[in-house]
């Protein structure tokens, strides 16, 4: 028994040891690590969180659930050197202008008498711009930093417009917000409807480089400081495809002396002019928002081998890219809003789901309670009830009133929601409906998506061919993941 018993002991020795070399433990939300040699991760675990847009406030709907009617898209468009985009019911302005320029995005609303305004959000322009509705070509009473009344008959055509008249006017991430509204005396943006969708997560990107994140693929040509895009240039060079970087995180770019311009992206590879910035042998930290890099060397139209970008940013030598990508795509169209991906040394993997959404409309038979007061059973089944509202429920239109409730009872604070465990009932108070039938005829034109804790977490396990097999590199080991905050990564050190 003694015998068996050391033997065992033994190896578990080796196997914790790898022959000299120790299993070691390090997380971060992006981490590095020294490897005496390649060898396939024992372990890596991300966290998987909720993604919600709330328009650069610090907490959503400010001015209440339903205010703003005003929904307003258009793809950023270049005009005399100045890019204009609209989100629905923002609009951004980057660029300085060197000619006469004006953009008009057409909107629709239904009949009725409105009320609309717009509002500075964030950013800086050196002269400001003006802003005007056009009903059937013709102003509807002036500039709308003032509050103007306007009626819509079917068949009107609408027109937001933004003049910019000054040359030579610089506007840096200036954006302003649009309000349309049923009601007078406007006195906050809201974004449109206030609707902010919460986004999962259908697979995650896995990269491990060395110290040098950048592939050192390159081709000749810039890149347009106004709209991110590619234009010709016989006398520079650029990086061919968008460098995955983390956002707040500090690089050190090792340019042999040449002077790099660098242009930063979003997760969704869309582009971030406010950020354009410059690098010359400096360590540059990456803006907020910023998941994705590409830059333009301004003093060659061919690589030299010399360019690198460093991750710890201490290290200031050239390295040349050792790098390797892992996709990985969660099974049968599964959408993870919040959880943990963890990934086993054999390349298997499991993914523990912790909150799910659920899509709510009119059509789920809401009982009102009492004035502008609503709720609906039997929609958050497996709800786990009493934990901190920092990592309990979101909704797309209402913010949560308090950090849950384990009984029945009805929500106090207008525009608000809260969800029970008894019925597994959803509250809502909104006191811009009257009636439940115009309530979920609201919810069927917008479904209330409701994000909340799983009393019972739920485990899809992941094949080899799903995930695969993830391996270190002899030396130094840097790895991330896309839409993750922390990872933890076993190694053989």
């Amino acid at each position: 028994m003694y015998k068996k018993w050391s033997t065992l002991k033994k190896l578990i020795w080796l196997r914790m040891t790898a022959f000299g070399n120790a299993i070691k433990t390090v997380t971060g939300a992006i981490v590095t690590f020294v490897t005496s040699k390649a060898a396939p991760l024992i372990n890596l675990t991300a966290s998987l969180s909720p993604i919600q847009d709330l328009h650069g406030y610090p907490n959503p709907w400010p001015a209440g659930g339903g205010v703003n009617v005003a929904n307003i898209n258009i793809d950023p468009f270049v005009s005399a050197g100045v890019t204009v985009s609209a989100e629905h019911s923002i609009v951004t302005i980057n660029g300085t202008k060197n000619g006469g320029a004006y953009k008009d995005i057409p909107f629709d609303i239904e009949v009725g008498t409105y009320y609309a305004k717009i509002f500075v959000i964030s950013g800086t322009a050196s002269s400001r711009p003006d802003f005007y509705i056009l009903k059937d070509g013709a102003d509807i009473g002036g500039s709308l930093f003032n509050e103007r009344q306007f009626t819509v008959e079917s068949g009107s055509q609408l027109i937001f417009r933004c003049a910019l008249w000054v040359d030579n006017s610089t506007y840096t991430n200036y954006k302003i917000g649009f309000v349309v509204s049923k009601t007078s005396g406007i006195t906050a943006f809201s974004p449109y409807s206030n609707i902010c969708p919460i986004s999962g997560h259908t697979g995650v990107t896995v990269y491990r480089t060395g110290i040098n994140v950048w592939d050192e693929e390159w081709e000749q040509g810039s890149i347009n400081q106004n709209s991110g895009e590619n234009q010709s240039s016989t006398t520079r060079f650029r990086s061919k495809n968008y460098i995955p970087i983390k956002p707040s995180t500090s690089y050190y770019f090792h340019t042999s002396n040449d002077g790099l311009a660098l242009r930063y992206y979003d997760r969704n590879k869309t582009f971030l002019p406010s950020a354009n910035t410059s690098a010359q042998d400096a360590v540059i930290t990456t803006p907020s928002d910023a998941y994705f890099l590409r830059f333009v060397d301004l003093n060659t139209a061919t690589y030299g081998n010399n360019i690198s970008i460093n991750y710890p940013s201490t290290d200031h030598d050239y390295h040349a890219y050792t790098g390797n990508t892992y996709p990985i795509t969660f099974p049968d169209g599964q959408t993870v809003y919040s959880g943990t991906l963890s990934v086993n040394e054999d390349g298997t993997g499991v993914l523990t789901v912790d909150r799910v959404t659920v899509s709510i409309n009119g059509s789920n038979s809401w009982i009102q309670h009492a004035d502008g007061k609503y709720y609906v059973d039997n929609v958050v089944p497996n709800f786990k009830a009493g934990v901190a509202a920092t990592t309990y429920c979101k909704s797309n239109i209402y913010q949560l009133e308090g950090e849950g409730r384990t009984s029945s009872g009805q929500v106090t604070v207008d525009k608000r929601f809260y969800i029970t465990d008894q019925y597994s009932r959803v509250w809502v108070y909104d006191s811009a409906y009257s009636s439940v039938s115009d309530f979920e005829s609201a919810l069927n034109s917008t479904p209330l998506q409701v994000l909340y804790p799983l009393a019972t977490p739920v485990t899809i396990p992941l094949t080899a061919e799903q995930v695969g097999q993830i391996t270190t590199l002899k030396g130094t080991n840097v790895i991330w993941v896309d839409d993750s905050d922390e990872i933890t990564v076993q190694y053989l050190a």
